[in-house]
Formats: structure tokens, C-alpha cells, sequence
């Protein structure tokens, strides 16, 4: 029997909470992996973001059952091969361990098909990783609520959202907001 924790419970209530769509895919090595990013690559509208949640380890993804190394920049080389550069905002959230530590590498690899990558630098545990990346993607989809004063009454507050579409701007949001996000040392990197 193989782990069977699965992003795809939270990421499908997130999905509710800010109507939109998600689309699930599984992969058990590099091939499924290069097929279905190369599938984000060519399409001109959706999906902008790819989530992908597997076992990391220094730049290299571990599916479940397989012990060999995926290597992300080949992966994403092969992907972007023949495609055109990017039909609007696309990004890659690797909900991964040790991953980030190659984040200017992997945007490279995709060869301007990306706009943003993010990933942690270390290892990671599941359940606070797991609320980091969900964190991420709510600020960076819909927005980070703050509390602000209300005129006359300082002490009456309210919310307000604050918007960016820069990955790392959402990234230091979810620091700030999170400790644990840079104990485990979640970074992000837009494309310039």
C-alpha cells in the first residue's frame, strides 16, 4: 500500500470558496508528467496554475512508486518544447520538499512558458505545507484581507482585500502572515 494522503479534498474546497475550476491529474513518472504540463503549455485559456504535490528531494520530484528521480527541468524543457511562450499568467506551485531550492533553474527550464514558480527550500511537513499552499493560492487568486481602521473609531475595525498577480508579493504575504511558512523556507520567483 502507497501513502494516500491527497491535496485534492483541500484544494477542491478552495476551488468552492473561490468558484473556480480545478482539473486533477495523477502522474507515476516523467513522461505523464512532461504529457500533462505540456497540455497547460498549449492551451490558450485555462488552467494558469499547476499544482503539482508529490515527495521531493533537492531538485528532484519522487512519485509514490518510484524510487528514480524526476527531474523538473527536463521535464519542463520537454513540455515547452515546439509550444508557444505563455497565452497569459501560468504558474507552478510544487508543494514538494527541497524543490524551491531550484526555483530560478526551473523557470528557466520552461523557457518563458511561466510566469511564476514557488516551493519550499527543506523538507516539509504535510499538514502545514499543505495549509501554506492553500494560503498561497487564496492570496494570489482572490487576494489577501487585511484588517484596517475605520475612520472615526480606531478600535472599530474592518476588512479589506489587497490584490497582486506577482507570485512573490503573494509569497511574503504568506510569510508574514504564517511563521511556519519561512521556518520552511516557501519562496516564490515571477519570471522578468
Amino acid at each position: 500500500l502507497v501513502d494516500s494522503r491527497s491535496m485534492r479534498p483541500f484544494l477542491e474546497g478552495l476551488a468552492s470558496t473561490l468558484d473556480i475550476t480545478i482539473v486533477y491529474r495523477t502522474f507515476h513518472t516523467g513522461r505523464d508528467l512532461t504529457h500533462w504540463l505540456r497540455q497547460m503549455f498549449l492551451a490558450k485559456g485555462r488552467p494558469r496554475i499547476a499544482y503539482i504535490s508529490s515527495h521531493g528531494r533537492g531538485r528532484f520530484l519522487h512519485a509514490s512508486l518510484q524510487d528514480v528521480g524526476i527531474d523538473l527541468r527536463r521535464v519542463l524543457a520537454a513540455a515547452s518544447r515546439g509550444t508557444r511562450r505563455s497565452h497569459g499568467k501560468r504558474g507552478l506551485l510544487l508543494g514538494a520538499c527541497e524543490i524551491g531550492r531550484d526555483l530560478d533553474g526551473i523557470l528557466a527550464a520552461a523557457r518563458g512558458r511561466l510566469s511564476w514558480v514557488a516551493g519550499y527550500e527543506v523538507q516539509v511537513p504535510w499538514v502545514e505545507s499543505t495549509l501554506i499552499d492553500l494560503a498561497f493560492l487564496s492570496y494570489l487568486l482572490s487576494g489577501r484581507r487585511v484588517h484596517a481602521a475605520n475612520g472615526k473609531c480606531a478600535l472599530r475595525r474592518q476588512l479589506r482585500t489587497t490584490k497582486t498577480s506577482l507570485s512573490e508579493k503573494a509569497a511574503a504575504w504568506v510569510g508574514q502572515d504564517f511563521g511556519v511558512a519561512q521556518a520552511l523556507r516557501f519562496r516564490a520567483r515571477d519570471w522578468s
